[in-house]
């Protein structure tokens, strides 16, 4: 993993090193960063967890965790996913596309 501030449409490469050698550049991907959705409420039902949270403006869906694994995924910001969490489990949620991730939102306990 590489923690690095870079801008929205960035072109990115990378290149393998060692001690004696060096790689061909990758492919070119763009930089597409989406912003971290944040969870509003998270609540236990009989059908499983009821999130509502806020939308990540180009996000194609929502990754859903408990104590750091994923236990679902969602199309939309408000909704229910079938798990079951013990309760006070820290849910968190991270917006998705096809190529990229936000980071994870805020923690709720269910």
């Amino acid at each position: 993993t590489i923690r690095a501030s870079v801008r929205r449409g960035a072109k990115i490469q990378v290149r393998a090193i060692t001690p004696t050698s060096t790689s061909a550049r990758s492919n070119t991907v763009r930089c597409d960063r989406l912003a971290t959705p944040r969870l509003r409420s998270v609540v236990r039902t009989p059908r499983g967890l009821t999130i509502r949270m806020t939308a990540s403006k180009g996000a194609t869906g929502y990754q859903v965790f408990a104590n750091g694994r994923i236990i679902g995924r969602m199309a939309h910001t408000n909704g229910t996913i079938r798990a079951s969490v013990r309760r006070g489990a820290k849910i968190q949620v991270r917006a998705i596309t096809r190529t990229s991730t936000s980071a994870r939102s805020n923690t709720v306990r269910s």
